[in-house]
């Protein structure tokens, strides 16, 4: 008996030792893979729809899954990522060259109207959103130059999004016979994982995206500038709880109204509460 507990944890020390030197080596690859492995358990039902109904085989179906999700996917992605730096890149060299945008000049007239009620008042909305433009151009930036890096990524996540998808039921079965629960709680923690990526990519990212992009429309109709940017934030601010897209929407309308512009604010206001808010009363669960 003490023998098979020393084997035990020496198997469990060399296993904990090879993986972990196992993560150190693929660690600049791990963003791909999981981002790959996420997308197949939601693709899945995909797969399974081509597998049933058509004659295709694994290696096509999957192929074919793949290429929609190029397609459909990461090419919208890839374009909003540079249409969003573009946007940013030029907002804050305007706000750095001195060219206040009309937003920033609206917060500092209510900064200044609050403080004459409550001296300490302060929004400093400037320099957060001064800092999120910069935080955008440096990284957004980073990436879409480093187009080497970004080839491979992209590559990577290719070929694992492919092999996930078709050999996911045999990963599932190798986990299976590798893990030391039974196969009942194993099949109960997959399903469980399985349902948790699905709820919260499904029920939460992808609303947040549709909202953030009827925002979006909402801001081209109503004549608020750089529509991809606030869009963008929208969307970002649509998972937060309490007001979600409310903290972009806002702001807009106190904009278009100090700006003159009330039938402008009023049509924004009624886009947000009616249409923003029918699409998150007609999606969420």
């Amino acid at each position: 008996m003490h023998d098979y507990t020393l084997q035990y944890i020496y198997l469990g020390f060399v296993t904990l030792v090879f993986g972990g030197l196992l993560v150190m080596m693929f660690k600049p690859f791990l963003g791909p893979i999981l981002f790959a492995a996420v997308m197949a358990v939601m693709l899945e039902p995909v797969y399974r729809y081509i597998r049933t109904h058509t004659r295709l085989n694994q290696s096509i179906a999957a192929g074919g899954v793949v290429l929609v999700t190029l397609l459909f996917v990461l090419l919208p992605l890839g374009i909003v990522a540079v249409e969003l730096f573009a946007q940013s890149q030029q907002l804050y060299q305007s706000y750095q060259a001195g060219n206040t945008p009309n937003l920033f000049e609206i917060a500092n007239q209510i900064e200044a109207f609050v403080q004459g009620y409550i001296p300490q008042f302060s929004l400093e909305i400037s320099e957060y959103v001064a800092t999120l433009l910069d935080w955008l151009t440096s990284n957004l930036g980073t990436i879409l130059s480093s187009t080497f890096s970004v080839v491979i990524d992209l590559i990577l996540f290719v070929f694992a999004l492919f092999f996930f998808v078709r050999d996911g039921d045999t990963f599932a079965q190798w986990y299976r016979r590798m893990s030391p629960l039974a196969d009942d709680r194993d099949r109960h923690l997959l399903q469980t994982l399985k349902v948790t990526v699905n709820s919260v990519i499904r029920g939460t990212i992808i609303i947040a995206v549709i909202q953030g992009i009827v925002a979006g429309i909402g801001f081209a109709i109503f004549g608020i500038p750089n529509v991809v940017l606030w869009g963008t934030l929208a969307a970002i601010s649509a998972i937060a709880p309490g007001l979600g897209v409310g903290l972009v929407f806002i702001p807009m309308i106190a904009y278009l109204i100090i700006i003159g512009h009330v039938p402008a604010a009023l049509g924004m206001a009624a886009w947000g509460g009616i249409i923003v808010g029918l699409v998150d009363n007609a999606l969420v669960p």
